[in-house]
């Protein structure tokens, strides 16, 4: 268990790192939520951290953003996107959204709620990684894989209900839930 806990922070290092330096050519900010573009053939952005200014409270993410006239769909909760927002307790996503991405809500010690869309099919390694405060979520039918430690350690999770379509849950997807 202490080598699975090093290994995330080491990782949690070098994603954040990452994601500072990879520069703001392809990201852009709407109404305090970051974005980075994914295609500009496609017209599809992620959600990505927020270095300077964390997530907080109740958020509600639009299935489109905006950015100089150009109208991109929301198709991902990016990796670290959310990552140790302190003050996070709900996140509302629309149905544009496929994938949550891996560490997308690592650490979000104060969110109680999450609304998964239909539309998601993957829900990335540690995705939910030690979110203490998380106590019941539903996965839907759409979800095909959830990855490995995708709820570890969210020791107050007592309800999960998961949809039929679910064909991979990853190694210690649940660990040390109660």
């Amino acid at each position: 268990m202490k080598k699975l806990f090093t290994k995330q922070f080491l990782l949690t290092a070098v994603f954040a790192i990452i994601a500072f330096a990879s520069g703001s050519a392809q990201n852009f900010e709407v109404d305090g939520i970051n974005y980075n573009i994914m295609s500009e053939e496609d017209k599809t952005c992620e959600v990505v951290p927020n270095w300077s200014n964390p997530y907080s409270g109740d958020v509600v993410i639009p299935s489109s953003a905006t950015n100089n006239g150009v109208t991109y769909t929301v198709k991902k909760i990016g990796t670290c996107a959310f990552m140790a927002s302190p003050n996070v307790t709900s996140v509302t996503m629309p149905n544009s959204i496929t994938t949550i991405g891996e560490m997308a809500f690592f650490m979000c010690l104060a969110m109680t709620s999450v609304e998964i869309p239909n539309s998601v099919t993957t829900i990335e390694n540690e995705a939910f990684y030690l979110c203490t405060a998380l106590t019941s979520v539903v996965i839907p039918n759409s979800v095909t894989t959830i990855g490995d430690g995708v709820f570890y350690n969210c020791n107050a999770l007592a309800s999960v209900v998961i949809g039929n379509s679910v064909t991979t849950i990853g190694e210690e997807a649940f660990y040390n839930c109660s």
